[in-house]
């Protein structure tokens, strides 16, 4: 009896302590919730003017008449010091969740999910705020108030 007792505490703790160390969602499922998109955007290559990496490696992506955030799976280790990189993706387009890739000097970077914005005002708002939304849940995670 008094065994069985040791164990629910102690699991009782593990899962306390689980739920306390709550992790910060994913920047793609957090882009997904505040845009309401599915993350599944296409861009013709021809369209792309200009490209950047942002944290989280988030890459901003300007287009001739839209503007664009992607996310790229992870493993993707050079592309914040890449001088330069490709897009690759079928029928000369890319899209999200599509398998096209961001093809750097020395690795393939697989495109997970790319998201629509109407200019580049739009696109920054909402990932910084995204951005400030990500620290107030790590600073709430740290401090046990989640």
């Amino acid at each position: 009896m008094r065994k069985t007792l040791l164990f629910g505490a102690a699991l009782f703790s593990v899962v306390l302590t689980s739920c306390a160390s709550t992790n910060t969602p994913k920047m793609a499922t957090m882009l997904r919730d505040t845009t309401g998109q599915n993350g599944r955007a296409c861009i013709l290559q021809s369209d792309i003017k200009s490209y950047g990496v942002l944290k989280d490696n988030i890459i901003s992506i300007n287009g001739k008449r839209k503007y664009y955030l992607a996310t790229v799976l992870p493993g993707c280790n050079d592309l914040q010091t890449s001088v330069r990189a490709m897009f690759s993706g079928k029928f000369s387009e890319i899209c999200g969740q599509s398998m096209d890739k961001l093809v750097t000097g020395g690795n393939q970077c697989t495109i997970n999910h790319i998201f629509q914005f109407n200019s580049r005002d739009e696109a920054f708002a909402v990932y910084n705020s995204i951005l400030e939304q990500r620290e107030s849940m790590k600073d709430a995670a740290g401090s046990g108030s989640y």
